[in-house]
């Protein structure tokens, strides 16, 4: 009778186990900053008027509040916790700024006192130090300008600039600029996108229709310089040298049993474009469209321990603060099955092949005496931070 018992026990056990609920174990979350002004400053007369003796690349009230009111998600307590949340981002002041308002709508701690701002808890913003590959993807990699350099010589990327030789004209006879190329008319384009974001009025000879028609083109532009091909096909070093240090940072998390519940990085459209372009072949174009992330744009990574023990991934994305629902893309990833969440191991073993083991002998190039470059040490700005309504 005992033994039978003892039986009974274990089988409870046994299924007390293999009948429990999925575990969510952590989250991590890659953010783009807010809206913000244009990175170049040009002559008055080609930008709306709103931008004279304005900081360039600064994060804009709108900004503030778009980062403030997404969705956040509350797997850990509503009181900051050191040990369940850690919040990381890139240096540029937008991303800074946008990590501090994102957390401002994150947490909230009431028990501060009267004379505290209301419902506002300060976190910790943790940065790194120039360069920053896990932010600034390429950035401090020899090999990655010499390989982009040599694939923008190549006579097919002529070939396919050439498409668009039209739309530099244009603008160059609008604008009085000596652009003479889609590279180098970009930080215009972004400048009149920055426009359309606040409700700001364009030159009078620029159409909504005629911007669209230029970012399109400079999407497939960068789309090339950072890692596809131009049968769409992805470059596997490019893509490597770009997005290898964040892919790292977030496979660490899926197998190293992180203590942080809540990892968020407040990073550029450039940073979440690597990670897509990483994902799989599908992933990018799935979700963007030949597009780029947005401002606010969210990618969000859920380990789960499942009731068999296997650990699986869910990949969500949230395109905007406009549109903040999130939308699951986790079928869209190499390796993943068409329905559900994804085995982890899945995950490593489709991007394995984009994390170099060595980072820095990876991004390292021969200089004319035959000595390994293996970073380049640019000098970084380090800039006060400013906010304009």
């Amino acid at each position: 009778m005992r033994k039978f018992l003892l039986l009974i026990l274990k089988f409870c056990v046994f299924l007390r186990e293999t009948l429990a609920d999925p575990e969510l174990l952590n989250v991590q979350v890659i953010f783009r900053h807010g809206a913000r002004t244009p990175t170049v400053r040009f002559k008055a007369a080609i930008v709306p008027r709103e931008y004279e003796k304005k900081p360039i690349g600064a994060l804009t009230t709108r900004g503030l509040r778009q980062q403030y009111e997404t969705d956040k998600y509350r797997l850990v307590s509503k009181s900051f916790n050191q040990y369940e949340t850690l919040v990381l981002s890139a240096m540029d002041d937008r991303c800074l700024q946008s990590a501090v308002a994102n957390m401002a709508g994150f947490f909230s701690n009431p028990e501060l006192g009267e004379d505290w701002p209301f419902n506002w808890m300060p976190v910790p913003i943790h940065t790194g130090t120039y360069p920053d590959r896990i932010f600034e993807p390429g950035q401090g990699c020899p090999r990655y300008t010499q390989t982009k350099d040599e694939r923008t010589q190549l006579p097919a990327f002529k070939e396919f600039e050439e498409q668009y030789q039209e739309i530099i004209t244009d603008f160059v006879a609008n604008t009085g600029e000596k652009w003479r190329s889609l590279f180098e008319l970009n930080p215009f384009v972004d400048a009149m996108v920055c426009a359309k974001e606040h409700n700001l009025t364009f030159p009078d000879w620029l159409t909504l229709e005629r911007l669209t028609e230029a970012r399109w083109a400079l999407n497939k532009n960068f789309d090339y310089r950072w890692g596809h091909e131009l049968n769409g096909e992805r470059n596997e070093l490019v893509v490597a040298l770009r997005a290898g240090p964040m892919l790292k940072a977030l496979i660490s998390n899926f197998t190293q049993n992180s203590t942080h519940k809540y990892t968020a990085y407040s990073a550029h459209d450039s940073t979440l474009l690597a990670v897509l372009t990483a994902l799989g072949k599908r992933t990018q174009y799935d979700i963007l469209e030949n597009d780029w992330p947005d401002y606010a744009a969210t990618m969000v990574f859920e380990l789960w321990k499942m009731d068999d023990g296997q650990l699986r991934v869910k990949f969500l994305y949230s395109y905007n603060s406009v549109d903040p629902k999130f939308h699951d893309f986790t079928n869209t990833i190499d390796g993943c099955p068409d329905e559900g969440m994804c085995p982890v191991k899945n995950i490593i073993m489709s991007l394995k092949k984009f994390i170099p083991k060595n980072m820095d002998m990876a991004c390292a190039v021969k200089d004319q005496k035959g000595m390994l470059k293996k970073t380049l040490h640019e000098p970084r700005r380090v800039p006060h931070i400013q906010v304009f309504e």
